[in-house]
């Protein structure tokens, strides 16, 4: 592991050990547990497939940026490609979903106008009739009184 990373927590066990000796609980002593932790890393790295292995090399050798605007800039650009492929992948979604919902829709009219002209068109095309029942409504343009 990164000297960096065992330091900190190296400390942090330092500082709950000292802290938990004044209250009576026992903790095995900080040479201990990083003996035990060393050896518990070797033996992993000692035993890990080769592709963890390699992943492992690779991240650490990628050096440590000091300055956190090209991260902070770089997770930016990251959550706005992310925030792009997102919003295709929802309006593709949303075309499909909606050519499929005005399609029962018009499938669904469609056959109400089938079943209810046989009862209402007096044996005339539905078209016809309803050309028919249009031309005999008489609109008035003065309102009523």
């Amino acid at each position: 592991m990164d000297i960096a990373i065992m330091d900190f927590f190296s400390s942090v066990y330092i500082y709950c050990y000292q802290r938990l000796l004044e209250v009576n609980i026992a903790l095995p002593p900080p040479e201990r547990a990083f003996e035990t932790a060393r050896s518990m890393g070797d033996y992993l790295l000692e035993h890990m497939p080769q592709s963890i292995y390699q992943t492992y090399q690779r991240l650490v050798t990628v050096p440590l940026q000091a300055n956190i605007v090209p991260v902070f800039l770089a997770i930016v650009v990251l959550y706005m490609l992310f925030s792009l492929v997102m919003w295709c992948i929802r309006a593709i979604f949303r075309l499909i979903y909606g050519f499929l919902r005005f399609s029962i829709l018009v499938v669904m009219t469609a056959t109400l106008m089938y079943v209810t002209q046989q009862y209402v068109s007096d044996g005339m095309p539905f078209m016809e009739y309803m050309l028919d029942t249009l031309t005999q409504i008489v609109w008035s343009p003065q309102l009523p009184k």
